[in-house]
């Protein structure tokens, strides 16, 4: 497993965000983060998956169907019990991205 979490973020950081491919790579990654495997999502976060889904979040837009798979793999891998895992997706500037994402998505209001 964790030689196919290094391939794909290798083709994260060699795709364009919005691409097929990252965002199957994003989903790939998602799946795999959705488990209650805390060794997985070590290596998930070792192979550099938090840098590459970060990006892809400030590159995109809210309706690339990436934006939601780095979204929810950013998730997967916030959520369960492992504090260290936590405290990584937030030192990697994922909360940030999510709300710039998010303001991005929501309709102007007038004054």
């Amino acid at each position: 497993e964790a030689g196919a979490v290094e391939v794909l973020v290798a083709v994260m950081r060699a795709d364009q965000p919005g691409q097929a491919a990252t965002a199957t790579a994003a989903k790939a990654l998602s799946n795999l983060a959705s488990c209650d495997d805390i060794g997985l999502k070590a290596a998930i976060v070792k192979a550099g998956a938090l840098d590459a889904l970060v990006a892809v979040l400030k590159a995109g837009r809210p309706e690339q169907e990436v934006t939601a798979q780095a979204a929810n793999a950013l998730s997967n891998l916030a959520s369960g019990g492992d504090v260290e895992l936590k405290a990584a997706v937030v030192k990697a500037g994922a909360v940030e991205a999510l709300v710039a994402v998010l303001r991005a998505g929501r309709p102007e209001q007038e004054a």
